[in-house]
């Protein structure tokens, strides 16, 4: 029937739309793995494709049951009512922090025993600055061989978390990390240490400069950023780093 196949074309292209919107805003990064990008534009053309087929397409008449693709609405409806960005920010509560490939997790905060000491500045050698790509790789790396970033400056960005031991003056800089999809999420972070944390709103972006230095815990020594100087910063427009 005529009103089904206009029924059929309209859902097909406000898929199509929905997919084009969020590949557009990058909002879809929320959810997959950039990599799917290229499927997903492809998918796009072919609803869009079927959509004007399906209005053209004159299919035998029999009975109408317009009701049964209301259920279809569902995923379109939750768009406006499911924002990733929560997502992500209870992801520390659900799964912790991860501070490397090989570590363990912040899961309940990790209590410096003494307060860090501010190296001097002629120790410290040149600024490294941390990209999206190179997130992961510097907080894997200043774990794995700390001797190679030890009382260096570094410049990096990402989103604050305050750790569960209640602490002020420590908080982890983490971003979020994907491997495929949401479902397997995980926040990847590095603790950063200074005595004007409390002020700041957690779930923000922040750029830190800093150095790296050792940290002592109950546990034994953790690398960390003793922070020089923070500031906010405005939301990148790719806020997941992938592998």
């Amino acid at each position: 029937m005529k009103s089904t196949r206009i029924l059929n074309a309209c859902l097909m292209f406000s898929y199509a739309s929905i997919v084009v919107y969020m590949l557009y805003t990058g909002r879809i990064n929320y959810y997959l793995h950039s990599r799917f990008n290229p499927f997903l534009y492809l998918a796009a053309f072919l609803l869009f494709v079927f959509s004007v087929f399906t209005l053209s397409y004159n299919a035998p008449d029999k009975e109408s049951v317009r009701w049964h693709y209301a259920i279809l609405l569902l995923p379109l409806a939750s768009l406006f009512f499911f924002s990733p960005e929560s997502a992500q920010n209870n992801l520390a509560a659900v799964r912790g922090i991860q501070v490397s490939s090989s570590q363990a997790l912040f899961e309940d905060g990790l209590e410096l025993t003494q307060s860090p000491m501010m190296p001097s500045v002629e120790s410290v050698g040149g600024v490294i600055n941390v990209s999206d790509d190179g997130f992961r790789d510097f907080v894997d790396g200043i774990y794995a061989e700390y001797y190679r970033f030890s009382n260096k400056r570094v410049r990096i960005s990402g989103i604050l978390y305050k750790v569960a031991s209640g602490d002020d003056n420590q908080a982890v800089l983490a971003r979020p990390y994907i491997w495929c999809c949401l479902a397997d999420a995980r926040l990847v972070g590095v603790l950063v240490y200074s005595h004007n944390l409390s002020s700041l709103t957690e779930f923000n972006w922040y750029e830190v400069n800093g150095v790296v230095i050792l940290g002592e815990t109950p546990s034994g020594s953790i690398p960390l950023i003793y922070v020089q100087n923070i500031t906010a910063i405005e939301t990148p427009h790719v806020k997941y780093i992938n592998p």
